[in-house]
């Protein structure tokens, strides 16, 4: 299998009556390759992991601007993640970024998908009904541009400062051992 995470593997049961999938507690040796389950009958089970479920519709995104820093390049920001449901959301939540300003890159990102979107991942939290999630800190690269070179120095400045971008938000509820 390729790209799996580990960690995150867990054994299912089918429960042909209902034709549903239920999720036993596993234990994962992700040393010796084992995973253990206590079960006491025969049936059909399955290995897997949990699928990303966009929760746009419960996550409230808010963005907030901050410095740019010369020296690197770099303008922050940061997300702050609200929970509107009525229920905790106790799991991972990968925030995909699209419609990046031309020239602009997240600089800390996790990785790409397979639509080229970058994104982060943000293991294991919980954010409580109605709550706020601690804010997530980005980093983007701004384009710049030389407005001074002679033989001693150049001087490059941003293009722009301005920039926008949409973010997904994916949650993967990881099931307790």
């Amino acid at each position: 299998m390729v790209d799996i995470e580990e960690k995150y593997l867990t054994v299912y049961l089918y429960h042909e009556d209902t034709n549903t999938w239920e999720v036993l507690p596993t234990i994962i040796e992700e040393y010796y390759n084992f995973a253990t389950i206590i079960t006491t009958h025969f049936s059909h089970y399955a290995i897997g992991i949990p699928n990303w479920q966009n929760v746009d519709e419960d996550v409230q995104v808010f963005k907030t601007g901050g410095a740019y820093d010369p020296k690197t390049g770099v303008k922050y920001a940061s997300l702050k993640l609200k929970n509107i449901t009525e229920e905790n959301l106790d799991g991972s939540f990968r925030l995909v970024f699209s419609n990046i300003t031309d020239g602009v890159k997240l600089a800390n990102a996790t990785g790409t998908t397979t639509e080229g979107n970058v994104y982060i991942d943000v293991d294991n939290i919980e954010i409580l009904s109605g709550e706020f999630f601690d804010p997530i800190e980005l980093g983007f690269r701004i384009p710049e541009k030389k407005i001074i070179e002679n033989k001693n120095y150049t001087i490059y400045v941003p293009e722009f400062l301005d920039f926008d971008f949409e973010v997904e938000v994916l949650y993967k509820k990881i099931p307790q051992s």
